[in-house]
């Protein structure tokens, strides 16, 4: 706000009550909001409120205002938390505005209700809730009145088309945003119009895509550009960055990949001026995906690197998962198994938490897509059963198809696995090969059984792998003992190794740390990523010496935390 304005603010208020005051800040403020100036409208609501975190002061105004005061404060609030990426700032936001709808309620002031309801849901939103944000959308549509309130009902549906499209249900979106469209074309501003165009241009480009519709695709050009438009006409420099991110994913998936970096740029330079770093991070992450497709592993990682360090802290769950599942992809292209294993497995679980079914599913398929060389046959099979489990609901074309893919996977690795190998089989095997390499090498059956207790022991494919790699490497004549078989057990990995040569490329330090991270990358699974949980597993008597080890000698693990987030209540209360 310039201090032209805080100056008139102030003289007016000298000759206000204290509850005129208060109301005509929050007005001021609700407009700074809708222009996209969140830090102004912070500023705008002077003492009643100073930052994200803090109660909003209301003693001594009567109750209307101070409903106003906690509206206002836990909207902005909302927006300044996500652009700044504030711990907790969500949760914050949340309580206030709850209060602030109960107020309403109690008032019986249903249309300021509503109101309340609508930036509660977005908030829900913005942590990946979609299930709450549907429920809390919904009742805000129902709090308003039949008549007269027509802008707010259009900016409640939009709400609820975002949340649609964000939970993979186009069709649904689409259905809402035609059923919004009147209400948008007979008098909303600009910026407002703007966002409705925006969203239309999303979903059409998406079901283009899904249902390889050329009229949707055209569509969602004009629509893109009416976006634009709009946002540039109301000067919402924020709306306008986002839609240029937005532009540039349609142009990625249609392969422009130029014209896409050009866009990124765009939406970059604008945010970075705003200083937003929740929707920076969220061009980092487009840019990250465009150079995955341009084969530019190396740079898509770091950029998806910096997207995911810097969505971490904002409590926006959904949009950090993403981040992870594309940092993910570009290890995984790295050849960077075990790193891509751990971030790929923090981002499903950290969308399933938020409530992202559809984000955690494609998240499982993505580990079974780029990994599939990497694990064994019950690791696929249990990845599949989880992805099929969170896309049941999906209605993606795409999405199943590749679900369909990834199953034809898990029964061809199945099929070469078999059944459990037996020791005359090996030993069979063995022969066959010698015969082939004009060797003589003997097993030992203690080292023929030893074999069956190898983790592949039950994949006949891998085992013939060892065993062929073992002949060709030993000397005519040589016997393999059960201790050659017991080392390569022991071992991470096995690159270089075989029984004839157990202990090739061996590094005593690699081989501990490895064994070391594999434990606290099992116990931080299994402790859903509390440190402290995961210590008490470990046998740690303080969390904090697990906290050292990730911060000092397993860094790859780091990302496997999860902060500790509050549970989400409901904020509606049942009516008779």
């Amino acid at each position: 706000m310039s201090l032209m304005s805080e100056k008139i603010l102030r003289t007016e208020d000298l000759a206000a009550t204290d509850d005129e005051r208060a109301l005509r800040r929050c007005r001021r403020a609700e407009d700074l909001q809708e222009a996209g100036r969140h830090e102004e409208a912070r500023a705008a609501l002077g003492d009643l409120w100073r930052r994200v975190g803090e109660r909003p002061e209301t003693r001594g105004l009567g109750a209307r205002a101070a409903a106003e005061v906690l509206l206002r404060a836990g909207a902005v609030a909302g927006f300044v938390g996500s652009a700044r990426q504030i711990e907790g700032a969500q949760e914050f936001a949340k309580n206030v505005i709850s209060e602030s709808a109960s107020r309403f309620r109690e008032l019986g002031e249903g249309a300021r209700e509503a109101e309340a309801l609508r930036e509660l849901g977005y908030c829900y939103w913005r942590e990946g809730g979609y299930d709450e944000a549907r429920v809390v959308l919904g009742e805000s549509l129902a709090r308003l009145p039949q008549v007269g309130c027509e802008e707010q009902r259009a900016q409640t549906l939009l709400r609820l088309a975002i949340v649609e499209s964000s939970s993979a249900r186009m069709n649904d979106a689409l259905r809402i945003l035609t059923q919004a469209a009147p209400l948008f074309e007979s008098g909303a501003g600009d910026a407002k119009r703007g966002t409705f165009h925006m969203e239309l241009a999303v979903v059409l480009a998406t079901l283009a895509e899904d249902e390889r519709r050329e009229d949707y695709s055209d569509r969602a050009l004009l629509e893109f550009a009416a976006a634009t438009h709009y946002f540039e006409r109301a000067g919402h420099a924020r709306y306008l960055a986002a839609a240029e991110n937005n532009f540039a994913f349609f142009l990625f998936k249609r392969g422009r990949f130029a014209e896409a970096r050009e866009h990124l740029d765009h939406a970059r330079a604008l945010f970075a001026r705003l200083r937003d770093a929740a929707h920076a991070a969220q061009v980092d992450e487009t840019r990250a995906r465009v150079l995955l497709a341009e084969g530019r592993a190396a740079e898509a990682e770091s950029a998806a690197r910096a997207a995911a360090r810097a969505l971490a802290a904002g409590g926006e769950q959904a949009i950090l998962a993403e981040a992870l599942a594309t940092q993910g992809r570009a290890l995984a292209r790295l050849g960077r198994t075990e790193e891509a294993r751990v971030v790929l497995a923090r981002a499903a679980r950290i969308a399933e938490l938020a409530g992202d079914l559809e984000g955690a599913g494609l998240t499982e398929l993505t580990t079974l897509e780029e990994l599939s060389d990497a694990l064994t046959p019950a690791q696929m099979r249990e990845l599949y059963d989880s992805a099929d489990r969170l896309l049941a609901r999906t209605e993606r074309r795409e999405t199943l198809a590749r679900l369909r893919e990834c199953a034809r996977r898990v029964v061809a690795a199945v099929a070469r696995a078999g059944e459990n190998v037996a020791a005359g089989e090996i030993e069979s095997f063995a022969a066959q090969e010698c015969a082939r390499l004009g060797k003589v090498v003997r097993f030992t059956p203690a080292a023929l059984d030893a074999m069956l207790r190898l983790p592949c022991g039950a994949d006949a494919q891998s085992l013939r792998a060892l065993v062929t790699r073992t002949v060709e490497r030993a000397e005519d004549g040589a016997e393999i003992e059960a201790s050659a078989v017991e080392t390569v057990a022991l071992r991470h990995r096995v690159e270089g190794a075989d029984f004839a040569a157990p202990w090739a490329n061996f590094a005593f330090k690699d081989e501990v740390r490895r064994f070391e991270e594999r434990l606290i990358e099992q116990a931080l699974l299994d402790a859903r990523g509390s440190v402290s949980r995961a210590a008490r597993l470990l046998g740690f008597r303080h969390h904090e010496s697990l906290n050292w080890r990730l911060k000092n000698r397993n860094r790859a693990l780091l990302e496997a935390r999860t902060p500790a987030r509050k549970r989400r209540r409901s904020i509606i209360r049942k009516h008779d």
